[in-house]
């Protein structure tokens, strides 16, 4: 976890460095805090996405066994509120999780109604919906899901002090990222803002701050 609070401290002391950047609202912090974290979350996901590994940074947004029940009353399962991209989905047979096929939506009545690949509770099926995720057979109990989910928002609150903001830690939201991470995310940051650094540029900055304001990064 990186202290919001230091990370704002920490864009401001570049962006004066490089007379550069301009001012921003705590909004438009906030907002530009989450996209950079976003960017390489979305970057390492598509790689998942190709290779099935799971970078260091996405290991820490990774919800494994997510158990719920769906009955055949209720076949369709909520996504979890804080679902970004759903990695994999299974029941229990004989008490082992089983995993279920993925179906494509345009598909899904076709399945249903299959002679050759029915879905069965031992080669469950399912689909993904706008509501959620629906099972086939409707009664195959308990499932559970893998999933990335979404960063925590950033926030740097703050309390009105003689009309200007004092920042509050019991109004904020430290960023969810490890110390492998806080150059890459940085970068994002500073582009948003119009400053474009190298690694190298970054890393200088870095131990110059650290150096000059005894904060950790």
């Amino acid at each position: 976890m990186v202290s919001i609070n230091t990370f704002k401290l920490w864009t401001e002391y570049v962006q004066n460095k490089v007379q550069s950047g301009g001012t921003m609202s705590t909004s438009q912090f906030n907002e530009n805090c989450f996209r950079a974290m976003m960017m390489p979350y979305e970057k390492d996901y598509q790689t998942y996405t190709k290779t099935g590994t799971v970078s260091e940074y996405l290991k820490t947004f990774l919800v494994t066994d997510y158990v719920r029940q769906v009955s055949q009353a209720e076949p369709i399962l909520a996504y979890p509120t804080d679902n970004q991209h759903i990695t994999s989905v299974g029941t229990y047979y004989n008490g082992k999780q089983t995993p279920a096929d993925r179906i494509e939506n345009t598909m899904w009545r076709d399945m249903l109604v299959s002679q050759l690949y029915p879905a069965t509770l031992r080669f469950p099926k399912f689909q993904e919906t706008g509501s959620g995720i629906e099972f086939a057979p409707k009664n195959v109990g308990t499932v559970y899901l893998d999933y990335f989910r979404t960063p925590k928002r950033p926030v740097w609150g703050y309390t009105p002090v003689n009309n200007r903001p004092v920042f509050s830690q019991a109004l904020s939201t430290d960023m969810e990222i490890d110390e492998f991470a806080f150059n890459n995310v940085s970068a994002y940051f500073f582009s948003f803002v119009g400053v474009n650094l190298s690694d190298a540029n970054i890393a200088a900055f870095a131990t110059a701050f650290k150096q000059e304001t005894n904060m950790i990064l």
